[in-house]
């Protein structure tokens, strides 16, 4: 027996004054049994949609959404940053002159910075005051980034990405602190070639845009350790290849600071290509100890409180191999 055979229309009871107008016709077109299966649908949708939101998944228009969010917030933090940068241009353009000052002592020539154009002084001060805003905002727009991929990411992942980017900032930033160091040098052996009774006259822009590719040319350089660690990781490269391939980096480590540092001094190219070098091998180190430890992990079966008792006993057959060798 279906609802519908035991479906009887009734109408409501009205009050004598009420004066809503009955269509009995519509009343007697009602099925209930539709009614019921719509209401089990939404049910169902309901269902769907708490699932969902428990598991974390989104449709495409909300992953836009998102990024939309995200983008505007970002690009605010950073208008917002830029202002307080175009406040302080004029002092932190004062600081960037100090190499070319320095320089410009050991100098018998006459050296300024001048401004070419009628609105080149306030293109430098929206230069500086763009890149100290994008440098100051760095927290707030990473977080942004972080945010959004953020709940794309599994435990592990999480993890490596936390490590990578606290290992990265620090090494950027010792790069860009041994390009400010060398900067003088190179400002006072590219002058160096003027010839005498000449003045070296700079432009505001062109001597901006110097000091800022040196320095994020060096701060990239000191990224190599983190990307090698990565493919080391996923397990696109393992560290004996790293090792292999040393005298190709040391060789394409000399040619990117030749390229990097446009003064091609040994001193200033020597300061950039050893340290690549440095970090090169102990980013070899580090994937091998990785390596490793995943040896380890697979031995131990996943316990921690394995690990120590298979060093012990790989180290204590090495000592009984090398007694019995003897």
């Amino acid at each position: 027996m279906t609802c519908s055979d035991n479906f009887v229309p009734r109408a409501p009871s009205l009050a004598p004054n009420n004066s809503t107008a009955l269509d009995l016709e519509d009343l007697l077109s009602r099925d209930p049994c539709s009614e019921e299966e719509s209401g089990d649908n939404r049910e169902v949708q309901k269902q769907l949609n708490t699932s969902k939101k428990k598991s974390g998944t989104m449709s495409i228009a909300a992953h836009l959404a998102e990024f939309r969010k995200r983008l505007v917030l970002s690009v605010a933090g950073i208008a917002v940053a830029t202002v307080g940068g175009w406040v302080f241009s004029e002092k932190i353009f004062q600081i960037l002159q100090e190499p070319f000052v320095e320089s410009s002592q050991s100098q018998t020539n006459l050296m300024s910075i001048t401004f070419s154009g009628v609105a080149s002084a306030f293109d430098v001060r929206l230069q500086i005051g763009i890149f100290i805003g994008v440098v100051v905002s760095c927290p707030w727009w990473a977080y942004q980034i972080w945010a959004f991929i953020n709940p794309g990411l599994s435990r592990k992942e999480r993890r490596n990405a936390i490590l990578f980017i606290c290992s990265s900032v620090p090494l950027f930033l010792f790069g860009a602190w041994i390009a400010w160091t060398f900067l003088p040098q190179a400002i006072a052996i590219l002058t160096g070639f003027a010839p005498e009774h000449t003045s070296v006259l700079l432009s505001a822009d062109t001597y901006f845009t110097f000091i800022l590719r040196m320095t994020v040319a060096f701060g990239l350089a000191f990224l190599l350790p983190v990307v090698m660690v990565a493919l080391t990781t996923l397990g696109v490269v393992s560290s004996k290849t790293w090792l292999k391939q040393w005298r190709v980096a040391i060789l394409l480590a000399f040619i990117f600071a030749a390229v990097a540092t446009p003064t091609g001094d040994i001193g200033t190219l020597c300061a950039l290509a050893v340290p690549i070098c440095v970090v090169y091998f102990g980013a070899i180190a580090i994937c091998a100890g990785y390596e490793k430890y995943q040896i380890l992990k697979i031995e131990a079966d996943g316990k921690p409180l394995h690990y120590l008792r298979i060093l012990i006993m790989k180290k204590f057959s090495r000592k009984v191999s090398r007694k019995n060798r003897e």
